[in-house]
């Protein structure tokens, strides 16, 4: 069987490629993690587990609480996990971001979602949010795809964790969104698109074809050690 710390050539572990691949949830993240998967391993660009999982926000129009391939629910509750588990909520990437500065920076489809779920997460696992917004205050940007009546829902029963719950709704409906119901839409991201496909030099490549990860045994030759990877929403 493979071990959940062999790498590949940009220095994902198994739990690294796994949250790349867009297609993870809870029951997969919690048998690596049972496995001994590490959650303070880095690939060559220096992105965490929280950096790869959230990198799947970059591939999906609708974001709120998006379903994966099987049909389970999996940024909120994937981000939560780890979190709850000990990864590290300052972890730095080589471009000097953590996954708050990649959160508050990136306004998804002219949207503060990205903010707004990161904010949600920490609440829900008892961080502080004041700490992480000091330098990037909120500033909300609602959709079609994301209301105000989602922005509730990501709330619900934790308005009080929310230091800017009352904050009014600023700028206008941008002309290019959707108004699909992002309820049910798919999160389809299939990680990093620069990524090469697997080579003839025997190196191994973490197949994330399926939701849970594979526990296939194989061979492993290790990785380049002049990586590959990108940063992930940078």
């Amino acid at each position: 069987m493979i071990s959940t710390e062999t790498v590949d050539r940009y220095g994902n572990t198994m739990l690294l490629a796994y949250c790349k691949s867009g297609r993870y949830h809870v029951d997969g993240l919690s048998l690596l993690l049972s496995r001994g998967a590490n959650l303070n391993a880095r690939d060559s660009a220096g992105n965490s587990c929280l950096h790869s999982c959230f990198s799947c926000a970059y591939g999906c129009y609708n974001l709120f609480n998006p379903r994966d391939r099987s049909g389970a629910r999996c940024i909120r509750s994937s981000l939560a996990l780890l979190l709850r588990n000990g990864a590290d909520i300052h972890a730095v990437n080589c471009y000097g971001d953590t996954v708050s500065h990649l959160a508050y920076d990136y306004h998804f489809n002219n949207t503060s979602y990205p903010g707004d779920l990161w904010d949600a997460v920490l609440a829900e696992c008892g961080h502080e949010i004041s700490s992480h917004r000091k330098y990037q205050p909120r500033k909300p940007k609602y959709s079609d795809g994301y209301t105000r009546q989602k922005f509730e829902e990501l709330w619900e029963g934790m308005e009080h964790l929310c230091p800017y719950y009352d904050d009014e709704l600023l700028g206008e409906v941008s002309d290019d969104e959707s108004s699909t119901d992002s309820n049910d839409e798919v999160c389809s991201h299939d990680g990093d698109d620069d990524e090469e496909s697997s080579q003839d030099n025997g190196e191994e490549e973490w197949d994330c074809s399926s939701s849970y990860p594979s526990e296939e045994a194989g061979d492993s030759s290790g990785s380049d050690s002049d990586g590959g990877g990108g940063c992930l929403l940078g």
